[in-house]
This record gives C-alpha cells, structure tokens and sequence, in this order.
C-alpha cells in the first residue's frame, strides 16, 4: 500500500517530454523534478559537437509555466531562451566533453501552489 506521504510527493513530481529532442544529434531523457522545491534539479542532455539540442515549450500535466531564466550559463557553449517559454543548448563545435547550465522555471502547480524549481543539465557533448 502507498502511503499519504508517497502520495503527495508523487503529485508534486512533474514530468517534462522534449518530442523534438529525440534527433540523431539531441537527446534529452524526461525530466522529474518538484515545481515548489528550488532544488537543483539534475537533468541531461546528450548533444553532438557543434549541434544544438533543446525543446521549444515545456509540456506539463500538473503545473502551468508562467516564467523561464537562465540561472547559470554553460561554460563550452551558449543557451538561447526561445518563446513561447523553450530554450536551446547550442554545442561549441570542435567541443567534445561536459558542459552544464542551469534553467530556472517559475510556474503554478494544479491546485494554486506556485514555485520555482532550478534545474541543471548536465551536458554531454560528443563527435
């Protein structure tokens, strides 16, 4: 039986999909993270050299965006922040190893709660 605790925490969770990330050059495995706890938030992301790989909107069940910062920019690399709340991770080409930054997304969950939860990807950069 599951208790009220795992319950609750399992409805806090948000799941974000990126259809467009799963190219040749881009992956990005969904997202699990708390909209009312700041974290970090661990996310990654698989890209190739020179490539750029990122999502155009967030896609939710449970919460409804309302803001999205760069909190942290990626030191082998750039990130743009694309309307209508998307974002995209572009690859210095030649730059092959890891690279992290850090998305800061604001939003109101299902219920009236609202929060912020910070979260950092970390970026493999391959050939």
């Amino acid at each position: 039986m599951v208790s009220l605790r795992s319950s609750l925490l399992l409805g806090l969770l948000c799941l974000f999909t990126a259809p467009e990330a799963h190219a040749a050059d881009c992956m990005i495995p969904g997202l699990n993270f708390n909209i009312t706890s700041e974290g970090p938030w661990p996310a990654f992301m698989t890209v190739k050299s020179g490539q750029s790989c990122g999502s155009r909107r967030w896609s939710f069940t449970t919460i409804t965006p309302k803001r999205l910062y760069l909190a942290a920019s990626p030191q082998h690399g750039r990130v743009t922040l694309v309307a209508p709340g998307g974002y995209r991770y572009f690859s210095k080409p030649g730059y092959v190893g890891k690279d992290a930054f850090t998305l800061r997304l604001c939003g109101i969950k299902n219920g009236g709660l609202e929060g912020c939860a910070n979260l950092l990807f970390n970026v493999s950069v391959v050939n």
